[in-house]
């Protein structure tokens, strides 16, 4: 199989922009971890909203960049280094197979940024429902706790004399 100058720069112009795509992505995920640290909820709203578009733009391009893959090899699951080995010229391929490299270790990097940022996440999410529950269990007079065999326990909390206070008569 021998690419065209077409599918080359097609080809390439994928593989630049999908670093492009990936480097606003993890500049986005780095802005909404300092969000989520500072408890900035309307710039973490905002900052999810455009981290979604950019995950959104980067399905598209590999969408497209599959479709490209499909017609120069008839099989949409080739992978991408397997083509320019395959089809470019040793100065075509040194330069694609370089920027595939680039999208490999950006795209590994992203992975890792995504899993750090969850786990910030679900640790505030943890914090928060804690604090919840604590509020929530101070103002029942019985609070149930379930344990992992589904058995309960009760306790009961301390509750102010209501007889004459306004909560007493309501």
């Amino acid at each position: 199989m021998k690419l065209t100058s077409a599918d080359i720069k097609a080809l390439e112009k994928f593989l630049v922009d999908e670093v492009t795509l990936c480097d606003e992505y993890l500049k986005i995920i780095q802005q909404e971890q300092a969000a989520v640290i500072k408890l900035d909820s309307p710039t973490v709203t905002l900052l999810g909203e455009k981290r979604g578009v950019v995950v959104e733009k980067l399905s598209l391009l590999r969408e497209d960049r599959a479709l490209l893959i499909e017609r120069i090899t008839g099989d949409e699951f080739t992978r991408v280094t397997d083509v320019i080995t395959q089809g470019c010229s040793p100065t075509d391929k040194k330069r694609l197979l370089a920027l595939a490299q680039k999208v490999k270790a950006r795209l590994a990097l992203l992975d890792q940024q995504t899993k750090e940022f969850n786990q910030i996440l679900n640790f505030s999410l943890g914090l928060v429902n804690g604090e919840i529950s604590l509020l929530w269990s101070a103002t029942q007079p019985v609070s149930r706790t379930y344990n992992a065999h589904g058995s309960f326990t009760e306790g009961v909390q301390p509750g102010p004399v209501r007889s004459g206070s306004s909560l007493g008569k309501a």
